[in-house]
């Protein structure tokens, strides 16, 4: 110890009472001249020092020199200006940033699984420095870790919304069925309230099939175990189209919106495919036909029905939102309580394939087929890619943009690859030039994929605006005009013309609440000319609907007769 040699470290925090020895494995007192060791970096010992022998406490100090320097205003509160992190997180000791709720996200929102937090050394100590000591040793630890975390999430969900209810809120509900990569089916259910505010109350798991009874019965069960009841709390609920769906809107008192990003999806591949199902040409395809339609007879038979039932796959699950799913739906259109308001001529659509251009009309399925000949050309070769196109595409836009190539189950990414192929004309007119293949595209293919282009993007517009969180069904209606009369100024292309009219179509089977709505925040609304399909109902049609809405939400005022 006499040979160790001292030097000053810092001139902050607990360093500005020791000297360090050149290893950093010791310390040296200036107040009393002791030693102390610094294994590893740690000062608790230091500090410990300090506290005990000279009745100095550093962190004290420090944390209420930072709350009498913090003028900011804001709510949270100050963080001590300390080097270590470790002191930062016990200081905010917030719900967020404590172990259950740090593991619950990683797991759930991440995918990470339990045997990881087991497993990673880099993620342990990743944990140990934020503050977290007793991290369990196994997956089963992690997992109960987590499951506990879940049922206090839980308990707060059912205690917000028992206040709400006693306070006098109402709420809607959106479900949809949902299929994991392991092939296990569930129905996911939220709870909402007005504005942004919503409650996932989980997915509830589908053993073998499930009627339009069996997904009521599900669902009431799920809504019971939050404390709230389908027919007293829940005013609307929102689906999707499938037949299924529409059974269960039926078998319910609250009212049914079916989705309009759903119904948007099914009027463009009402344009882009063809009607009927397409003719089997292999004995396993007719096998497999076969299949299906004795399936499809036990459904009828037992009243299941099932033809339009939505599935994801686990890879599906991680697309974008406006991934829309292209397991196409049979949507007949029935006669509802409100179908005298709107006048509804859909022919039903069944499909058997998902790749959408292959039965387009045939230039423009030509077209498309020769743009996703022309990106294979450059995305499997790097070298035609860096050496001949990008240099032109540098000089035309000024940095590098690569072709992009369609999902054949996805009509928005149909769009990107050929709105990206259209805004590099030039450039890979000019590479295809240099290849000596300039014949390969055409005037009339960029002209056949300008149609498209036209004829989808203000969908894809429409589909960004719906599935905006603020948006209402009044404002919805705003967005949709502005998308029919965008198509509409486009006569000339024929997929556009045809467009507006499926969405037309479509629309008409969705707008029964947007109807009633407009109506109520302008009793002097009356239905567009131009546009057949925004109608407002009679004045007595709105008075029944607004009396059985009443009448069913608030039982007790109605039976005292004072509604």
């Amino acid at each position: 110890m006499a040979n160790q040699e001292f030097y000053p470290h810092k001139n902050e925090g607990v360093w500005q009472y020791f000297l360090r020895e050149r290893s950093g494995q010791s310390a040296k007192c200036k107040l009393c001249d002791g030693t102390l060791k610094t294994i590893g970096g740690s000062t608790k010992g230091l500090h410990t020092h300090l506290e005990t022998k000279h009745k100095i406490n550093v962190r004290k100090k420090s944390a209420d020199a930072t709350a009498i320097d913090d003028t900011s205003g804001h709510n949270e509160p100050p963080v001590p200006k300390q080097r270590n992190t470790l002191d930062k997180y016990r200081y905010l000791k917030s719900d967020e940033l404590s172990l259950p709720s740090t593991l619950a996200r990683m797991t759930a929102c991440d995918g990470m699984p339990f045997l990881l937090f087991t497993t990673s050394t880099d993620l342990r100590r990743g944990l140990h420095a934020m503050g977290f000591r007793d991290i369990p040793k196994s997956p089963n630890g992690i997992h109960n870790v987590v499951m506990n975390h879940a049922g206090d999430l839980r308990a707060q969900t059912i205690a917000e919304l028992a206040s709400l209810k006693k306070a006098g809120v109402r709420f809607s509900v959106s479900l949809d069925e949902w299929t994991s990569g392991r092939n296990r089916r569930y129905m996911n259910v939220n709870v909402h309230k007005g504005g942004n505010k919503f409650w996932n109350i989980g997915l509830v798991r589908v053993h073998g099939r499930m009627p339009a009874e069996r997904c009521v019965e599900l669902l009431r069960n799920r809504l019971n175990s939050f404390g709230l009841h389908l027919e007293d709390d829940i005013v609307c609920i929102v689906t999707d189209g499938a037949s299924l769906m529409k059974k269960v809107g039926k078998l319910i008192s609250p009212e049914q919106q079916l989705c309009y990003a759903h119904g948007i999806h099914l009027a463009v591949l009402d344009v882009l495919y063809k009607r009927g199902q397409r003719q089997v040409t292999s004995e396993s395809e007719k096998a497999c036909d076969e299949q299906t339609e004795n399936e499809q007879v036990e459904h009828v038979e037992d009243n299941e029905e099932e033809v339009g039932e939505e599935e994801n796959t686990g890879e599906i699950a991680n697309e974008s939102t406006l991934d829309l799913e292209m397991v196409c739906e049979t949507e007949e259109i029935d006669e509802s309580d409100y179908a005298g308001m709107f006048t509804v001529d859909s022919p039903p659509v069944q499909m058997n394939d998902f790749d959408i251009i292959n039965d387009l009309l045939p230039q423009y399925q030509q077209s498309v087929e020769t743009v996703r000949k022309v990106v294979k050309v450059f995305r499997k070769s790097p070298t035609k890619n860096d050496e001949i196109l990008q240099p032109y595409i540098i000089t035309e836009c000024g940095h590098e943009v690569h072709l992009k190539l369609d999902c054949k189950t996805r009509w928005n990414s149909l769009l990107e690859m050929l709105s990206t192929f259209l805004r590099l004309r030039i450039p890979v007119q000019k590479a295809l030039l240099d290849m000596k293949q300039q014949s390969l595209v055409s005037d009339t293919d960029f002209e056949n994929i300008q149609d498209i282009v036209v004829a989808l993007d203000p969908v894809r517009v429409v589909v960004e605006a719906l599935c905006s969180r603020d948006t209402t069904l009044l404002s919805a209606d705003v967005a949709l005009k502005l998308c029919i009369s965008e198509l509409d100024t486009h006569g000339s292309s024929e997929l556009a013309t045809a467009t507006a009219a499926a969405l037309r179509t479509r629309l008409r089977e969705r707008r029964h609440l947007a109807g009633v709505l407009r109506y109520l925040h302008d009793p002097n609304a009356a239905s567009d000319p131009d546009y057949d399909v925004f109608t407002v109902p009679s004045t007595s049609v709105v008075r029944q609907i607004v009396f059985k809405l009443l009448q069913r939400l608030n039982k007790s005022s109605f039976a005292t007769g004072n509604p």
